[in-house]
Formats: structure tokens, sequence, C-alpha cells
């Protein structure tokens, strides 16, 4: 847990991902909310391609603004007819909240995976939107690991990385941390569908076949906090290195607040061939990720809009 800070310092620097950043007590205590996001996700998972399978009324098709593609993500719809997935403040691209599934009728490279993503305060968002009990239950629970991961994990790993570069700790969490207004921070539990129609997954430049493709988060601080299985790789230098399972901190493109040019970590979702936990296979899962994200509070924070040359900057 103790890092040198000449250490620390070095691998931010260099865009290199922290690791060892959770304790024993905390890392049990994060085990016992991350199976409860998961689990919960999972039902809401099923219950929402279910019932997209049964034409349900409430399940709608939509597209992807920023590419312009139709019908490639499915969701629940609230009382007004709107999906519940977006962003809850529009003038901020990364505070995106709710349920999202990849059509499976969507003809086009996709990332075929469900996604929940949840901010502390989004419980609250749902329910006056009328969202189903699943969805509720699965957001409520992913709110909770996301509080959970700020106050025992984010706050305490930032202010050392604050020390590191000669920063007062207190000023730094300042930038993203604040109980007067709802803060720019979610996590995110993408399940990775089993199945995908022929060419929908992404390829890697190299030709690696990935879950997901190459990309930098557009937060300022990314956090790694469990995968189900091994398959997440950063890019160091020339190299794709596997990421281990344990907790990780990295770099993203939004405002560092530190006193130096820190570039952030690429990385990518590729394919192995592992057999998943049954929980998760006879939903049609084969790997869950759960990595939150955390963005500057401050109104005149630079924005990074998804799917940008920073963001993607192997596809432009």
């Amino acid at each position: 847990m103790s890092h040198n800070k000449y250490e620390l310092r070095k691998n931010v620097e260099l865009g290199i991902p922290q690791t060892s950043i959770v304790d024993k007590v905390s890392a049990h205590e994060l085990g016992v909310y991350v199976k409860e996001a998961e689990e919960a996700s999972l039902l809401a998972h099923q219950a929402l391609y279910e019932d997209l399978g049964n034409s349900h009324p409430n399940v709608v098709t939509f597209g992807d603004e920023d590419s312009g593609e139709r019908d490639k993500y499915v969701s629940y719809v609230d009382h007004r007819g709107v999906p519940m997935f977006g962003p809850w403040d529009p003038e901020r691209p990364a505070t995106d909240i709710g349920i999202r599934g990849v059509n499976p009728k969507f003809e086009g490279i996709a990332n075929p995976t469900t996604v929940v993503h949840a901010d502390t305060l989004a419980v609250k968002d749902f329910k006056e939107r009328g969202a189903p009990e699943v969805v509720i239950d699965a957001i409520e629970a992913v709110a909770k690991l996301n509080a959970f991961v700020e106050e025992i994990i984010a706050k305490p790993y930032l202010a050392r990385v604050a020390r590191a570069f000669e920063v007062d700790p207190e000023a730094y969490l300042d930038n993203f941390f604040d109980r007067e207004r709802r803060q720019q921070i979610l996590t995110r539990v993408i399940m990775y569908h089993t199945v995908a129609a022929p060419g929908q997954r992404p390829v890697g430049r190299d030709g690696t076949p990935l879950l997901i493709k190459e990309h930098n988060d557009r937060g300022s601080w990314t956090f790694d906090i469990h995968q189900t299985a091994p398959g997440l790789q950063y890019r160091i230098g020339s190299e794709w290195r596997d990421a281990t399972t344990e907790v990780t901190a990295f770099r993203g493109t939004a405002d560092s607040y530190l006193p130096a040019e820190l570039p952030p970590t690429l990385h990518r979702a590729v394919q192995r061939e592992h057999e998943p936990d049954a929980r998760l296979s006879t939903v049609g899962i084969g790997r869950i990720a759960v990595p939150m994200f955390i963005s500057p509070i401050h109104e005149d924070a630079r924005i990074v809009r998804p799917s940008s040359a920073e963001t993607h900057p192997t596809a432009h």
C-alpha cells in the first residue's frame, strides 16, 4: 500500500497504471459491493433482453448521436418515452447513467456489451423516471459501489498522487469531490456478451480480435475496480501489456490539475479463451469489468468529447 512517492510520480508521468492501492480489509469490503453490483446488473441485463425478445413496449432501440448510427443500442424508456441511458448533464459528456445494451440485430462494428452506469445520486433519478424495479436495483447497487470506491480507494490514492507532485492533497481533491453539488464521478458495470454477429466485434490495428477497441478514457482518472477474467491490456511505450485483475488506477484525457503534462493510458479489451462462471454464461455473459471514472467538477473544465481523436487516437 505504501508507495514511494518518486516511483508513483514517475509512473503517472509515463502513463503506467498503478496497482497495489487497496489494503486487505478494504479489498474484502470492496468484494461485497462488487458482488452485489454484478448480481443486480446481471438480472437487469437478463430482463432487458428477455423483454426485447418479447417485444415489450417499454424496450426500444436507439442510435448513437455522436456516430450517427441508428438502432445500435437497446434500453428501457421512461414515462416520457426517453431511453434510460444518457448523460444526466447534457453539457458534460462524462456523466452518462442508466442501462444500455447492444442491439443484436445491429449491422456494423460494435462492442457487444450490456452496461449499467451510475453515480452516487442516480437512484433518485431512475425512480422518478419510472424505471423497472430490476433496473432500480442495479442502479442502486452500482451507486453504492461508486460511493464506497470514492471514499475508501479513490480519495486516498489521489491524495498520495498530490503529495508525489508536491500539491496540497486537500486542495487537489477539491477538483473532483464536492458534497454540496453533484460530482462528475460514475461507476460502470460492463457485461461482455458471449455471442456477437459475424464481423460485429472490433479488431485492433495489429489484427487482434477485441472486445472493446483501443481508447483513452475521457475522465481525469480511471479506477479499474474489478474484472472476472483477464482481457484488459494497457499500451506502455510501444507494447501492449496484459493487465492484472487487481484494482488499478490510471490517467484519462481530462484535466489532471497537476504541474506536469501527463499522458493518458491507452487500453483495450481483447478476446481471451476462458470458461465463464455459470452465473454469467447462463445469461449470455462471458466477462464482467467494473471501472470507475472521475472527472473535474469545475464548470470551466476542459470538455473531452467521446469518440474523439483524444479518446480514440488510433482511429484517426
